[in-house]
């Protein structure tokens, strides 16, 4: 059992090592987006692994990380109706940040629930133009995808 159980992992590894890499110039870069909610000042992370072309500067909220993250919990209005019938959860909300930094093409990637998908696409519609990314030193349009967090106390 052992024996079979090592001879497997030894095939496998190298396999997930090599998978990492491409010959197509591109690499991995796993983002680690924070959300928040507004019930319970806890901070959930979402891992998204996005592949990108290695002289790609991405998309950025102005201020950073940590700006989108205030910027949701000031503006975050957890729906009463989803209070009541006790639904929380994470929503990812997925839109275009064009080159002038505007933001367009806002939709929720997974259904959660009507109440917490409508309050996640109020927030992103309320966010500042962001940072445009580059392609090749080229300001390009990007898609965008992020987490918000809804989670009842």
């Amino acid at each position: 059992m052992m024996k079979i159980l090592l001879i497997t992992l030894s095939i496998l590894i190298p396999c997930i090592i090599l998978g990492q890499t491409n010959n197509k110039g591109t690499f991995k870069v796993r983002k680690q987006k924070e959300a928040t909610e507004t019930e319970s000042n806890s901070n959930e992370n979402a891992n998204l692994l996005e592949t990108y072309p290695a002289n790609v500067e991405i998309p950025t909220f102005p201020g950073g990380e940590e700006a989108l993250k205030q910027f949701i919990e000031d503006n975050l209005i957890y729906p009463a109706e989803a209070k009541k019938i006790g639904i929380s959860g994470t929503v990812y909300v997925k839109f275009a940040v064009l080159k002038d930094g505007s933001l367009k093409d806002i939709k929720i990637t997974e259904r959660k629930n009507r109440y917490l998908d409508e309050e996640a696409i109020r927030i992103v519609k309320l966010m500042p133009k962001w940072n445009p990314g580059k392609l090749s030193g080229k300001v390009a349009d990007f898609n965008e995808t992020i987490p918000i967090v809804f989670k009842r106390k």
